[in-house]
């Protein structure tokens, strides 16, 4: 089963990468006009052109990239977004749709030996310790982009897993 980014959304935040790099990037004219590159204002209108051109960048990646959002699969489920590598249907040890400020997040409890043993992408370790913080000691993935609802998601994710650890003999309740 494959589950894929939904373009339309994701054209829509590329979008607003643009409006929002154009609006700083104005400001950031208008400021060096008015002689005032020196103030606090022009640093933050220079820094929102660049944060929002990355984010436009990403945005542009995620909507012409041909790989799946997640992928499950007989061995386990393949969440780039998380990791680059397989996450073994035997090492997860729960899954949970949350939601924090009206935003679907997909939590993944993994067995702490086997998240050590996982190369994880640059944002599951920069947000780590903000997300433990929130609550959220699992693997997170946010759900709002994919093609399938949130809960439709979750559900396929828990129904692979239990399926694989009903034919191991150990089901653990997922």
């Amino acid at each position: 089963m494959t589950i894929r980014y939904k373009r339309t959304r994701v054209a829509w935040l590329a979008l607003g990468g643009v409006a929002m790099a154009a609006l700083s990037a104005f400001m950031a004219v208008v400021l060096y006009r008015k002689g005032v590159t020196g103030s606090f204002a022009f640093f933050i209108a220079c820094v929102g052109v660049i944060f929002f051109l990355g984010c436009l960048l990403m945005a542009l990646r995620n909507l012409f990239d041909e790989r799946p959002a997640i992928e499950i699969s007989a061995q386990g489920l393949l969440a780039p977004a998380i990791s680059p590598s397989l996450i073994a249907w035997a090492d997860l040890r729960a899954i949970r749709l949350v939601r924090y400020k009206n935003q679907p997040i997909i939590e993944l409890t993994v067995a702490e030996e086997a998240e050590r043993s996982l190369p994880l992408t640059r944002m599951v370790r920069w947000s780590r310790a903000a997300n433990r913080g929130l609550g959220f000691p699992g693997l997170c993935i946010s759900a709002g982009f994919f093609d399938q609802s949130p809960e439709r998601t979750a559900q396929l994710i828990g129904e692979a897993a239990t399926s694989y650890q009903e034919l191991q003999g150990r089901p653990l309740g997922i």
